[in-house]
């Protein structure tokens, strides 16, 4: 795939927007329950770069997203851009750890708890052109007759978002292809990736700019330097940035940006 196209299709699943949005448990239970097709209830943990490990000498993983609803069903949301054939394989060993993670010493099978696997992918991993592959293990003899172990796994292709069959759906994976926000969902995480992206730039803004290249008084308080640095001072403290870092990015006193 072009790199050029892929980037500004999933500027918000680039691997660090991702972690950072999906944090906020309103955007992550919305985007679950739009793949699902259902609620998933009340939030009890939400967790990402979620390390897990079953021994010594076996490989671990790292979840991009776990999230624990409170009757115990876990959510795993991986993101994918670029087409990898291992996939299914992947899915298959993350269910084993999250299997194994979730038993306890003593506890009956039927402890465990429904489980959804989820990759949202940027391409079509599987060439049908359909928007979700929903997998549930069930008898070949009679596609009627479920295994009933309670393990669901889904591939999203963001690309097929004309083939939705719910709005809401087709509204999310649309944005994920070409940015544009037209529903309450989108509209939060648009306005979430902005904030993190305004954020980030301010901090990279700090860690470029000793004090002693942003000493003002050194330079005479130049008039319209001295308004930037008010300005950008004012916009910083607006996004959250602590008062302490503002100091040192702009070369202000505290008096200063306390008067602004």
């Amino acid at each position: 795939m072009d790199r050029a196209r892929t980037e500004k299709q999933f500027k918000f699943t680039d691997d660090i927007m991702f972690y950072l949005v999906m944090q906020n448990e309103e955007i992550c239970r919305g985007v679950i329950e739009t793949i699902i097709g259902s609620e998933i209830g009340k939030i009890k943990s939400l967790r990402y770069q979620d390390f897990r490990v079953v021994s010594s000498n076996t490989k671990p993983i790292r979840l991009d997203i776990c999230v624990e609803n409170e009757r115990g069903e876990i959510v795993n949301i991986e993101m994918q851009v670029a087409k990898q054939g291992d996939i299914p394989k992947r899915m298959r060993f993350y269910q084993s750890v999250l299997d194994v993670s979730m038993l306890k010493t003593g506890e009956q099978y039927r402890a465990l708890k429904k489980t959804y696997i989820i990759f949202i992918c940027s391409f079509d991993l599987f060439n049908r052109n359909e928007p979700l592959y929903f997998f549930e293990n069930m008898c070949q003899n009679s596609e009627a007759l479920k295994l009933g172990d309670e393990t669901i796994k889904i591939v999203v292709n963001a690309l097929a978002f004309n083939k939705a069959k719910t709005s809401e759906l087709r509204t999310f994976l649309k944005y994920l292809t070409n940015d544009i926000a037209e529903d309450v969902l989108t509209n939060k995480i648009d306005d979430a990736v902005r904030i993190e992206q305004l954020r980030q730039a301010a901090m990279e803004y700090l860690e470029l700019f000793s004090p002693r290249e942003m000493d003002i008084r050194e330079e005479g308080k130049a008039e319209g330097a001295y308004q930037t640095k008010c300005e950008t001072a004012k916009k910083l403290l607006e996004m959250g940035i602590p008062i302490e870092k503002v100091l040192q990015g702009t070369g202000l006193t505290e008096d200063e940006i306390l008067a602004l």
